[in-house]
């Protein structure tokens, strides 16, 4: 991973990698957090979606949002 990272910072490019945390170790998820400049967070909670980001701007998302789909507006 880190081989990844590095090329893409060396090319100034933006990396997006998709990572399932239910297929790893919390150790293994906090490892790889280290790895990047921020985080979007996503999860399904009661049959709803949420979101947060972390690291992405000078603020910090308050908490978890609720994504609300077109169907739902």
């Amino acid at each position: 991973m880190h081989v990844f990272t590095r090329r893409i910072k060396a090319a100034g490019a933006l990396g997006i990698f998709v990572v399932d945390s239910g297929c790893m170790t919390d150790q293994t998820i906090a490892t790889l957090k280290q790895l990047f400049d921020g985080i979007i967070e996503i999860k399904e909670e009661n049959d709803k979606n949420y979101i947060r980001t972390v690291g992405l701007s000078s603020q910090t998302t308050p908490g978890w949002l609720n994504m609300r789909s077109r169907e739902d507006t």
